[in-house]
């Protein structure tokens, strides 16, 4: 259903240059040639390209694509007009004849610009263009004597600015683009226009030109302001009415640098842009609109004059003014809503408004909407007059909208009601216009009420309902009951009645109007009707007042008696609230989590929202959990929580810090370096900002805000640290506020708020600890750069030392490495098993030349020779799966796509036996039993094909006690509804080879893999010691006879083996060294020799290394131990 976006009619004209008498014109070409395609199997393409004489093509590609190089290409329906345009393309898919990067040039007649000229061209082609796989232009170059080589680019798509200068404000792709161009700089000479096809890259799209125009034209000396209105008629309003313009567009078809100076305009007229903000380039454009209020004083017609650095723009406003009819009183919503006297369930105030600022609105709900009039006095009859818009599109323009729009009458005070109008829905023609409704209400009684009902409506069996949106505005009322006495009571807003936990300090209290108030008196006490706080102090006709301090722990009556010419109102209520208890902090260091269920004691949430949104604590989903949270806001909206009072010592330097995201926490991303930064846009996205304050000597300051480009794709909780230096001795408080600039926003994220002194030197370390787990005998693994070490204090950090107790460890930090405040290093530690054959613990031990130090816990399990442990992660350090398996793929079918959350599958989809899945950095789904990778099996798209699966050691020599164990899992588990079948596995042994599954015999026979809860895996261990002092290879098979969700396997273990011969998990032999070119590197990368044969290999201490072999066979790279 298209949504009601505006009720303003909007326009836009684009700029020409300025005309002038009898333009000559040098070159006039459409394309038109005499080609015409006489049949669907005649070519569209053709040469000559152009119609006109003197046209040439620079030919790069000389294969028989006839449209890779520019060519004349025929639609009958035509490309951008006419039924003929220059062409050129490229291939699409790697592999055609048409790969780039190259250039196709066509070439104009010689042009002598013997006065100034424009170029004007149109051209279609693809976004692609601007993708980085298929990256290519359409460039202008000038060519002066022929010398293509040097000619002069003078335009280039993939330039914005060349874009805008030319007049494209707003590329869409495959819609034709007009771009215009001075040519004023060669007047006098004699050129050539060489319209370039560029291929940046190997793939492309194709590029339409078309109706290429070299006229004479007077080029623009100043900026030049056009608009696309000059006057606009407001029609009849009545007095107090304020009403908008159609959207006027101000475009500089000048030099680059439109500003406005001024503007002259009358007080009853306001304008929506700032202009002191505008500086237009060149076809840049800018939109606005004027607002007119009718008053006895305002002038009927009026110009508004815009003075501008090219000279004034006028515009000429006109407005009809009435008074009211004559008893009838107007709501237009602007004030207060609901405003004063009336009464709604479910309806709210919009800015998308049919008069002035505000309308009412009603959308779709489950449950009838009311809002309803304040008392009438329908003795002598009366009528409601109401204009409204209703935004409503069938979706496939056969249906109408399940909602209906009521307008009911009650003449006994709102006990019964009758319908007096319904929104003739079948009626097209009153959907998505304004219409002016009058309702008759006939002859009633002085307790009458009108109200208009939206209707709730249901959705069930998969319908979905089509409702409208119903804009209500400038609503004529009959008399008003009591309007000639004493005014009604107000009802309280804030503090609500019985509220608790109130800050008592600068307390809001705010009530809503009283229909006939002229203004109000304000009473505050301690008791009940006692009140000696404020005893009936005259506020004037406001609807705040804020108390400027309390005290903890007590409570507050108060009322709002409102007032008039003819008196006071009777009977308005009390209302109480009780403020929290002292919650002020002096002590540190503090922290704050938000584990609990709701605010922190002392902490409070406020701000203006439809529905009265707040700071809440996330308990539900996210990242971390729990955290402090804002909702999203309508446009304009923000709400704030803020923290109780805090005591800053004054003789130390205090800091406060905390983790921050400007969207919902489940839409923000852990930061795993702990050192992500921030990237505003100034001075927001347009979509919504997070701002941080402090409340020092009576007034907030803004210290941070976080307002980032809402298109990326990874949004971070970020870190971020205030030195509070100059509050030292000051009592102070903190405050957050989410704001929303679209309705569109997702909310903010807050959480780990810590004040603490601020130290000289203080480091952290990202990561608690490091456990390497599994590593094969002589083998190594790395952690990557997944640690960073983080500089929290006051002072530059420069390490001394990074130590190990053991020689299993090695870390990139290195001695002389230096840290500045508030920044931090990335850095690596590598576990290397050597023959230890047991865990190892052991610490990272850093030492800065300041003599702080710091540590980091470390683990890894080193396995004994006769172990082969295979994790499947991305590791060149150890064992290569990928390498030691074999894979067969019975079935050979494409395989189910797996977008499970979370996870990473590069061959999802494709087609094969087993592969691999990431799921990482949390293990919520999964859950790997180590790592972040698993084996998945390939599971059939289709539900028709039996999936047969299989991965195969490579051949291994059994020893005693020799066993097999690995664990697996479905994907779906005991939690799972309706779940699909399951899996099954079985293993199997060969002892003759690995190229077909009839060599294999069962040792554990095909069984299903069982549901287990939603973590866990079936651990298998497979007894293989009849095998002893046999070649063997082992086999697991993955089985699905009906259609399965994935199955997943991880660590493989096969405990006392050997590597038989001619297994790929042996190292270099003899014979492959004996003449080879040798080049040995640490594991860390670093060149450590480089020789002939053996000899280079004879030299090397006990260790592990990376070998680069130069064979006649090729280069080979494998890992060598030398023990």
């Amino acid at each position: 259903m298209k949504k009601f976006k505006s009720l303003m009619l909007l326009a836009a004209m684009f700029a020409t240059s300025v005309s002038v008498s009898a333009q000559k014109v040098l070159l006039d070409e459409g394309f038109e040639t005499d080609y015409v395609r006489a049949s669907e199997e005649d070519t569209p393409f053709s040469r000559p390209v152009a119609s006109g004489q003197g046209w040439t093509t620079v030919d790069t590609y000389a294969g028989e694509t006839p449209q890779y190089k520019w060519t004349n290409y025929y639609n009958e329906k035509g490309t951008i007009s006419g039924k003929h345009v220059a062409y050129c393309d490229g291939q699409m898919f790697s592999g055609a004849d048409g790969a780039g990067p190259r250039e196709e040039i066509l070439l104009t007649p010689e042009l002598d610009l013997d006065d100034t000229y424009q170029l004007s061209f149109d051209w279609k082609t693809s976004q692609v263009a601007f993708s980085a796989e298929s990256l290519y232009d359409l460039q202008v170059r000038i060519v002066k004597n022929g010398d293509l080589a040097n000619a002069e680019t003078i335009f280039s798509i993939q330039n914005p600015e060349d874009l805008k200068e030319s007049g494209v404000t707003n590329f869409v792709g495959w819609q034709t683009q007009s771009s215009k161009l001075d040519l004023s700089e060669w007047k006098g000479q004699k050129v050539k226009i060489a319209f370039v096809y560029k291929m940046l890259t190997t793939n492309s799209n194709s590029m339409a030109l078309d109706n290429v125009l070299v006229k004479q034209f007077t080029p623009a000396t100043t900026p030049v302001g056009k608009l696309n209105l000059t006057s606009y008629d407001y029609g009849k309003m009545y007095l107090g009415e304020k009403f908008y313009t159609k959207q006027f567009t101000l475009t500089n078809v000048g030099k680059k640098g439109l500003q406005i100076t001024g503007v002259d305009m009358p007080d009853c007229v306001k304008m929506t842009l700032d202009p002191t903000t505008v500086n237009l380039d060149k076809n840049e454009a800018v939109n606005f609109q004027l607002s007119y209020t009718a008053s006895l004083a305002s002038p009927s017609s009026a110009d508004v004059v815009l003075h501008t650095n090219g000279g004034d723009l006028s515009i000429t406003l006109k407005a009809t003014k009435e008074m009211l009819p004559d008893g009838m009183t107007e709501e237009t919503f602007e004030a207060y809503f609901p405003p004063a006297g009336w009464n709604n369930s479910g309806w709210s105030a919009t800015s998308t408004a049919l008069e002035g600022d505000r309308s009412a609105v009603a959308s779709v709900d489950m449950q009838d909407n009311y809002i309803t009039t304040p008392r009438l006095d329908l003795t002598n009859g009366g009528k409601v007059i109401f204009e409204y818009y209703n935004d409503f599109t069938s979706e496939d323009g056969t249906t109408y909208q399940s909602n209906d729009i009521k307008v009911e009458l009650s003449t006994d005070g709102g006990k019964t009601w009758t319908e007096k109008w319904i929104f003739p829905y079948q009626d097209v023609s009153k959907s998505n216009v304004k219409v002016t409704q009058t309702v008759d209400l006939g002859t009633g009684t002085d307790n009458s009420y009108v109200r208009w009902v939206n209707t709730g409506v249901t959705s069930n069996d998969g319908y979905v309902p089509e409702c409208s949106n119903f804009y209500l505005d400038r609503i004529l009322l009959p008399a008003l009951y009591g309007q000639d006495g004493v005014p009604d009571t107000c009802k309280v807003v804030t503090p609500k009645d019985k509220a608790t936990d109130i800050y008592p300090k600068d307390i809001k209290l705010e009530w809503t109007p009283a229909l006939f108030a002229e203004g109000y008196n304000l009473y505050v006490g301690t008791a009940e009707g006692v009140y000696n706080v404020i005893d009936g102090q005259n506020v004037g006709n406001v609807l705040t007042y804020t108390i400027p301090t309390a005290d903890y722990e007590t409570t507050y009556y108060w009322k709002v008696v409102a007032y008039n010419t003819a008196g006071q109102a009777t009977k308005s209520p009390e209302w109480r609230f009780t403020t929290q208890k002292d919650a002020s902090v002096a002590d540190y260091p503090y922290t704050e989590d938000f584990s609990g269920d709701n605010l922190p004691t002392g902490w409070t949430t406020e701000g203006e929202s439809q529905y009265n949104r707040e700071w809440s604590v996330n308990t539900v989903s996210g990242n971390p959990m729990p955290c402090l949270y804002a909702t999203w806001l309508n446009n304009g909206e923000h709400i704030s929580v803020s923290t109780q009072e805090f005591k800053l010592p004054a003789n130390k330097t205090m800091a406060i810090s905390f983790d921050w995201g400007d969207r919902h926490p489940t839409d923000l991303v852990a930061d795993a370096s702990g050192i992500e930064k921030k990237v505003n846009i100034e001075p927001n996205n347009g979509v919504e900002k997070l701002t941080f304050e402090i409340y020092a000597d009576g007034a907030w300051k803004e210290l941070s805000y976080m307002s980032t480009d809402w298109a990326k794709e990874k949004i971070y909780w970020i870190r971020e640290s205030f030195d509070l230096a100059e509050y030292a001795g000051k009592t102070v408080k903190f405050r957050w506020t989410h704001y929303s600039y679209s309705g569109k926003d997702s909310g903010g994220a807050l959480d780990n708020v810590v004040l603490e002194e601020k130290e000289g030197d203080k480091a952290i370390f990202n990561k608690s600890g490091w456990n390497a787990g599994k590593v094969n005998y002589n083998m190594a693994t790395n952690s990557g750069d997944i640690f960073t070490l983080i500089n929290k204090g006051a002072n530059t950090l420069k390490v001394k030392s990074a130590t190990f107790a053991t020689g299993n460890f090695e870390t990139s930090i290195k001695a002389g490495d230096e840290i500045a405040a508030g920044e931090g290093q990335k850095f690596n530690v590598q576990f290397n098993a050597k023959d230890a054959v047991s865990t190892v613990s052991d610490n990272l031990t850093v030492t800065f030349e300041s003599g702080y130090t710091l540590s980091l816990p470390v683990e890894g399990t080193a396995l004994a020779s006769n172990v082969y442990y295979y994790s499947f992660e991305d590791n060149d350090l150890d064992h290569n799966w990928k390498k030691d398996f074999t894979m067969i793929d019975v079935d050979r079918a494409a395989t189910s796509r797996f977008t499970y959350y979370g996870t990473e599958c590069p061959e999802s989809g494709g087609v094969f036996a087993f592969t691999i899945v990431y799921e990482r950095p949390n293990h919520n789904g999964i859950a790997p039993i180590s790592g972040d990778a698993v084996l998945m099996a390939g599971t059939p798209l289709s539900e028709n094909i039996t999936g047969d699966n299989w991965i195969i050691s490579q051949k291994l020599k059994a020893g005693e006690g020799a066993q097999f164990d690995f664990w697996a899992r479905n994907l779906e588990s005991l939690q799972s509804v309706l779940p699909s079948a399951k899996h099954k596995v079985a293993v199997l042994v060969s002892e003759t080879g690995n190229s077909s599954t009839d060599q294999f015999t069962e040792v554990l026979p095909l069984e299903e893999i069982p549901f287990l809860d939603r973590a866990d895996w079936k651990h298998y261990v497979i007894d293989l010691s009849a095998y002893a002092g046999k070649d063997i290879y082992v086999a697991v098979r993955d089985y699905n006879a009906t259609f399965a969700l994935q199955a997943f396997y991880d660590d493989f273990t096969f405990t006392n083996f050997v590597p038989a011969e001619g297994s790929n998990i042996q190292g270099i032999s003899a014979e492959d060294a004996q003449n080879a070119a040798v080049t040995v590197y640490s594991l860390n990368g670093s060149q450590l020799a480089k020789g002939t044969g053996m000899q280079t290999l004879d030299q090397l201490e006990n260790g592990i290394y990376v070998v680069r072999m130069q064979t006649a066979d090729g280069v080979k790279t494998m890992k060598v131990t030398v023990k």
